[in-house]
């Protein structure tokens, strides 16, 4: 039961981490990515930021580049955001791994 519930831990950590790295990449591609997601996921269209600020993601770009300071900050905690959840995910691999491992040892 516990390694059941490990592996479909994993899945979304995994999903997660595709996630964040996402936020790494350059704007087009990013904004490629967000195009995209709505109709692989064949979800409604009710992205209501559209609609509220339109244009948000080139405000955001437009203020990164006039204050470095800013974009070094995004860029920090996007970091520590990955690492943080590439940690619970080689914890949990462990975890899924390590039953095989102490069974393996013991014979």
């Amino acid at each position: 039961m516990k390694k059941i519930s490990l592996a479909i831990l994993l899945i979304p950590l995994l999903l997660l981490e595709l996630l964040i790295c996402t936020g790494l990449l350059p704007l087009e591609w990013q904004q490629a990515i967000s195009e995209r997601i709505p109709l692989i996921l064949s979800g409604p269209p009710d992205n209501w930021s559209g609609v509220t600020h339109p244009r948000m993601d080139l405000e955001l770009e437009e203020v990164f580049r006039h204050h470095l300071s800013l974009r070094i900050a995004y860029y920090v905690i996007v970091t520590l955001l990955l690492a943080a959840n590439t940690v619970v995910i080689r914890f949990v691999w462990q975890r899924l791994r390590g039953s095989k491992r102490v069974s393996a040892s013991r014979s």
